[in-house]
């Protein structure tokens, strides 16, 4: 399962995944991220949840990677993956890490901690 919500206040973007996740469970539930990341004001906060995703079918990593590619393309202040410190994905962490720019990739370990680390930002702008 996965799901994409959006909220007014940071993060702007919030994509939840857990148990088995298929392609197009992914081309469905993220469709409506096109337009909303035409939209959005860069320097948005994206934050991706997923320590409780079991697997990635093998047809999910390529329109997973697909949506990644487009996060960056619209230029986030902050993509925040919190991945209970573990990749469901042995190049997703790699492929994240290339695209962003330096400081526009965090990773944490829960919920809470991912949290700290958008409270930490927002007072340092």
């Amino acid at each position: 399962m996965i799901s994409l919500r959006h909220s007014k206040t940071s993060p702007e973007i919030v994509v939840e995944a857990e148990g088995s996740v298929s392609g197009a469970d992914v081309r469905r539930e993220l469709a409506p991220m096109r337009d909303l990341l035409e939209d959005i004001e860069p320097g948005f906060v994206l934050m991706t949840v997923y320590p409780n995703l079991v697997m990635l079918q093998p047809d999910a990593i390529g329109a997973l990677f697909y949506y990644v590619a487009r996060v960056f393309d619209a230029n986030p202040g902050l993509f925040i993956l919190v991945d209970g410190g573990r990749s469901p994905h042995p190049g997703l962490r790699s492929f994240v890490q290339q695209l962003g720019i330096k400081g526009q990739v965090e990773f944490a370990a829960t919920v809470e901690e991912a949290e700290l680390i958008i409270e930490r930002r927002a007072n340092e702008a």
